[in-house]
């Protein structure tokens, strides 16, 4: 397999790669996320095979579990927070009405 060249710069280096592909078709188990046709290419053009489109998409979605943890944990916060003073003010009714009897 070629190896390490970002794209084929003479006719054969394009030949090589063209030979590269046509060995490796078949061989690759298609993922959409871990093993696409991007990482097909590049793997034949450097010789290790990457997805820029993956990369960016895994980024995005750990910014966005983060976001949503967060979140989760301010609203879990807050709900705490609204029971511990319903709770009070509920302790405070019941004193209040014990002083009435």
């Amino acid at each position: 397999m070629a190896s390490h060249r970002k794209y084929p710069q003479s006719e054969t280096d394009r030949d090589t790669a063209v030979d590269d592909a046509e060995r490796m078709v078949g061989e690759m188990n298609y993922k959409l996320l871990f093993h696409n046709c991007e990482h097909f290419v590049t793997e034949i053009l450097t010789g290790k095979a990457w997805s820029t489109q993956t990369a960016k998409l895994m980024a995005f979605l750990s910014g966005v579990a983060l976001v949503g943890g967060l979140i989760v944990t301010v609203i879990g916060a807050l709900a705490h927070q609204s029971n511990n003073n319903a709770t009070q003010h509920t302790d405070r009714d019941r004193e209040h009405d014990d002083d009435d009897d």
